[in-house]
């Protein structure tokens, strides 16, 4: 410790000299020693000046030793105090321990152990003093860390679950969270897409986008109650919007999503879409939201840019457990009969859902439920294809049916199975379905471009589910649907450029763009150039 000051007050001046001189104060770390003739003067310096030490007698003019240590601790508890007393003083001992000093020295005494005194004052000092800063360096790395740790806490409580019990509560103001946390929860998943013109650029370049996306959300986010942005997970934003009222959180949810779009839109010039889970009003529950949001935005996306799906409005949610066995089996049915290809994916996530649902159900319903499926799935696959008779052997299959027994295993048991059959499914009875179904949507576009078109519609007139012809058409195609519509206008959007006979926005309504400044940023993302950069240059190429 360098550079420290000190008081000393005494009123005896040979003493106070003795102090001043005979004790290695340079040795100590002192570099200024202060000294006072009584406990007032000894104050005045105090109040200017504190000090790292104070040594003080106790009896002394005008302001004694002790009335001169309680000021000091009135204002300070805990500057070191060494006190000096003579023997008759000793009945000041008591109050002197009672303020609060460090050390009391009785007198006279040799200067040498006045010093080792002091210098085992200030080691002890200089040890708080590093306990302290390293407490200090402790926390100021929490609070900077802080930030982190709840983000990381928010996102394992909305893709893993918590079980929290109501005397670990006390976590949310570790976190700096609200109270109402744990009520109820729903899920935002809002994907912003990379526009080629910014791949192009540096990866910080686009961080940067996502970074202004971010704020785009909290700042709508913050005017609806209690919510938290978290982190992007690549492209896509979870947002988590928690309160009292469940149905008061869908509707703040639907309207965060939709400003926060919109500005995104507006003032960044980037696409977006968007799902939203249901609420639950368990905190382990909220991974089933999180869960949903990512379903609705994976099928928001297969309706093109600036889409919005919440889980509660979808036709693709799941009826209570005692209906729905049966319809999953007569709609299986339904595919084979029809030699249509059944989506693997599909199918196995409806098959799963209801094992999930069947927590509550006694197990040998839910094995029969399985029979019942596989019964149903390989005798029509048996009509169809005979041929396959040596290959499926439904009595065995049944057999090994019966000997899973837990709901894991026969799940597991039941997704071997299906993507087994499936394939054979697949194998002997597309027969160019696939590529029929292909050249019926791309026969929409070209007929309707200029009309809104729905992916579901689409989808739900070939009797498909919107994964699975989004599938096969990208299989074909080597493109999505969104992407091969919006190409497919811009491409039309030139023939009428090139006649110079409409202005922008006449061929934006042309094509199917009822927004001309979005259809402007659609054309050159595809083009690389705005559509009256591209009107101009045909003009002059004719020239």
């Amino acid at each position: 410790m360098e550079g420290m000051r000190v008081i000393i007050a005494e009123d005896e001046q040979h003493v106070l000299h003795g102090l001043r001189t005979m004790i290695g104060w340079n040795q100590l770390g002192f570099t200024e020693i202060d000294t006072a003739k009584n406990g007032l003067i000894a104050w005045e310096k105090f109040q200017s000046h504190v000090p790292d030490l104070i040594v003080s007698d106790v009896c002394m003019p005008k302001l004694s030793g002790l009335e001169f240590i309680r000021k000091v601790r009135n204002v300070n508890p805990t500057v070191p105090v060494i006190v000096l007393s003579g023997y008759g003083e000793f009945s000041y001992a008591q109050e002197a321990i009672h303020l609060g000093v460090t050390r009391y020295i009785m007198k006279p005494t040799v200067y040498t152990e006045i010093e080792t005194e002091i210098r085992n004052v200030m080691e002890e000092l200089l040890s708080i003093r590093k306990r302290h800063d390293r407490l200090a360096e402790l926390q100021d790395q929490m609070e900077r860390q802080l930030p982190v740790m709840r983000e990381y806490f928010l996102h394992k409580m909305i893709t893993s679950g918590l079980v929290i019990e109501e005397t670990q509560r006390h976590i949310l103001d570790f976190y700096q969270l609200d109270p109402h946390l744990f009520r109820n929860g729903i899920v935002i998943s809002l994907k912003v897409h990379r526009a080629e013109n910014i791949k192009m650029r540096l990866e910080k370049d686009w961080q940067l986008y996502k970074f202004a996306c971010a704020n785009v959300a909290e700042e709508i986010v913050s005017d609806v109650g209690i919510g938290y942005v978290l982190p992007f997970d690549h492209d896509r934003l979870p947002v988590l919007l928690c309160g009292n009222n469940p149905e008061r959180l869908v509707s703040d949810a639907i309207k965060v999503t939709k400003e926060t779009m919109n500005k995104i839109e507006t003032f960044l010039n980037l696409n977006t879409n968007a799902g939203i889970g249901c609420v639950y009003p368990d905190v382990q529950q909220y991974p089933l939201s999180c869960k949903e949001s990512v379903e609705m935005l994976a099928l928001s996306e297969l309706e093109g840019y600036n889409q919005m799906l919440y889980a509660g409005d979808t036709g693709d949610t799941f009826p209570d457990w005692p209906q729905y066995p049966h319809e999953l089996a007569g709609t299986v049915s339904y595919w084979l009969q029809e030699h249509e290809m059944v989506p693997f994916e599909t199918v196995w996530n409806d098959v799963e859902r209801v094992l999930i649902r069947g927590k509550h159900v006694p197990f040998a319903y839910l094995q029969t439920v399985c029979s019942g499926i596989v019964t149903n799935v390989l005798i029509e696959l048996l009509q169809a294809v005979p041929t396959l008779t040596e290959q499926i052997q439904p009595l065995a299959t049944l057999q090994e049916l019966q000997k899973q027994n837990t709901g894991q295993r026969l799940k597991e048991w039941m997704r071997n199975q299906l993507e087994h059959i499936y394939m054979l499914s697949i194998q002997h009875l597309s027969n160019g379905k696939s590529l029929s179904y292909v050249d019926y949507v791309k026969k929409q576009v070209a007929e309707h471009y200029n009309e809104e078109i729905s992916f579901a519609r689409l989808a739900k007139e070939l009797n498909l589910s919107r994964n699975y012809l989004s599938n096969i058409f990208k299989r074909e195609t080597g493109t999505s649907f969104v992407s091969y519509l919006t190409r497919f206008r811009i491409n039309k959007a030139k023939e009428f450029l090139i006649t110079n006979h409409y202005k922008v926005y006449e061929v934006a309504q042309m094509v199917g763009y009822p927004n001309a400044a979005y259809f402007s940023r659609m054309f050159k993302q595809v083009t690389d150039m705005s559509p009256l950069e591209y009107s101009l240059g045909a003009v002059h190429k004719q020239t």
